[in-house]
């Protein structure tokens, strides 16, 4: 778990029903906003990158630090193979190399304001495109799209923009998670979840708005059929039988 204020969390869930904490790191941990863990390695973006060593779950140590001005409030991470991508919310999006340790390596930074995007506050790989959302209130644009791969990664002075949306109903756009060809996206001052539809070409289109129970969805997680919601005091389940559809099913905590 990344804790905002400042630390990083090992909880084992062997048992849902009671989870135990069980290994905190916090000396070092400045903004923690995002993990993705590789095996035991685990990247935790925070105003740096991190790479924690999670070897010893009780005795979490940060292995690798990667302090830069292109690195900042880091909030979003996804991978492909040895490339990572970080929405970084101070209008960059960083990338990375990791090796076979899983140690990684800045290699480049999109500034997202030549392409109109304020605060790009989390990252989705469908096929070939990059897509990331603009959680800034009122920001012009809300969704943009990158061709960011052809047989590997692409550099980033080379990125084209290949789709963007600008639909109010998107406002607070922040996070966002892909299956196949549709983006579903929290949009926690809209109070809803979207989904957004992408054709081969990567035009995109605002499929569907769903209102949430509750004020502020920050949290977007897949299921084998749904995806999940935070929103405030409740997590919220969207039934997905209609992938380009989701419906609100069941509100449960």
């Amino acid at each position: 778990l990344a804790g905002k204020w400042g630390a990083f969390s090992i909880v084992d869930v062997s048992d849902p029903l009671s989870p135990t904490l069980i290994g905190v790191l916090s000396e070092g941990v400045d903004n923690a906003e995002t993990i993705l863990p590789l095996g035991e390695t685990c990247l935790l973006g925070t105003n740096d990158l991190l790479a924690v060593d999670v070897s010893s779950r009780s005795q979490p140590t940060i292995r690798t630090r990667i302090h830069d001005e292109r690195v900042n409030r880091i909030n979003g991470m996804v991978r492909r193979n040895k490339t990572v991508y970080a929405a970084n919310k101070s209008h960059l999006i960083d990338v990375f190399e990791i090796d076979a340790a899983n140690e990684p390596r800045l290699v480049d930074a999109y500034d997202t304001t030549v392409s109109g995007i304020l605060s790009p506050h989390d990252v989705a790989l469908m096929d070939n495109w990059l897509i990331t959302v603009d959680q800034r209130k009122d920001a012009p644009l809300k969704v943009q799209i990158y061709r960011v791969w052809d047989d590997g990664p692409i550099p980033c002075e080379q990125w084209e923009v290949v789709a963007t949306i600008d639909d109010p109903r998107l406002n607070g756009a922040n996070r966002v998670v892909v299956r196949d060809t549709v983006a579903y996206v929290a949009c926690n001052t809209g109070d809803c979840v979207c989904a957004i539809e992408v054709d081969v070409s990567g035009k995109a289109r605002l499929a569907h708005v769903e209102a949430t129970h509750d004020v502020a969805p920050c949290g977007i997680e897949l299921g084998e059929h749904c995806v999940y919601v935070g929103a405030a005091e409740h997590v919220e389940k969207f039934d997905l039988s209609d992938p380009a559809a989701p419906l609100r099913s069941e509100v449960l905590s």
